[in-house]
């Protein structure tokens, strides 16, 4: 990260300080935390980020259409995930020419597919109790919702502070990866646009996140 932009984040976390500092004395954080608040807060995040990251997909596929935006949406409009993934790759291999920005693409989508997975799973989930270590106390942890009909035990999964933070992060450099990717792809559809590449890092392809595995516990 360069140091401006390190500079400028250590601002805004200390204009506000006294609004984290609030939080921890905020009744209604205390009486509705069913699980610790911490692990509650980044399952917010994993919820806020992914909204995000689904917006800049679909602003991905509307710059590959080439057409103005209340067309691109009227045609994209009730199509799922995996229905904008299929019809992102077919428009890329028809529309671009650079093998770079082709893998990059490429790549973008195998690392949604992966945050999009973990992020369900902290989305749609039951719950289990689980022995805590070293203690004979229970606590509630998060577990696999079953797929099918028939009955299924309900197993957890990595659902630590530690575990939902790493997916948190996972999209949030997936979003970064999907800004540069969908500037370059306007460039490239559009030469005359006025876009300064420059001032966007390169996207380099990334390793695809870890999947959130059953617990241990």
């Amino acid at each position: 990260m360069k140091r401006r932009n390190i500079s400028v984040l250590r601002n805004e976390i200390n204009e506000r300080a006294k609004e984290f500092e609030s939080l921890s004395r905020d009744v209604w954080i205390k009486t509705n935390s069913e699980i610790d608040a911490p692990r509650l807060h980044a399952l917010g995040v994993v919820t806020f980020r992914w909204n995000v990251c689904e917006n800049k997909l679909y602003s991905l596929l509307w710059t590959l259409l080439g057409l103005p935006p209340e067309e691109a949406q009227a045609l994209s409009y009730d199509l799922n995930l995996t229905g904008v993934v299929s019809r992102l790759k077919a428009l890329a291999k028809l529309k671009l020419k650079d093998k770079k920005l082709l893998i990059a693409i490429e790549n973008a989508l195998a690392v949604f597919e992966n945050c999009r997975r973990n992020r369900n799973q902290l989305t749609h989930f039951t719950f289990s109790l689980v022995k805590t270590p070293n203690s004979p106390r229970y606590r509630l942890a998060l577990a696999g919702r079953a797929r099918k009909p028939a009955y299924q035990k309900n197993v957890p999964f990595e659902d630590s502070l530690r575990d939902i933070r790493q997916v948190a992060r996972d999209i949030v450099k997936l979003n970064s990866q999907l800004m540069v990717i969908e500037r370059r792809v306007a460039k490239r559809m559009r030469p005359t646009i006025k876009i300064k590449l420059r001032d966007w890092p390169r996207s380099k392809p990334q390793m695809l996140p870890k999947l959130l595995s059953p617990s241990k516990s």
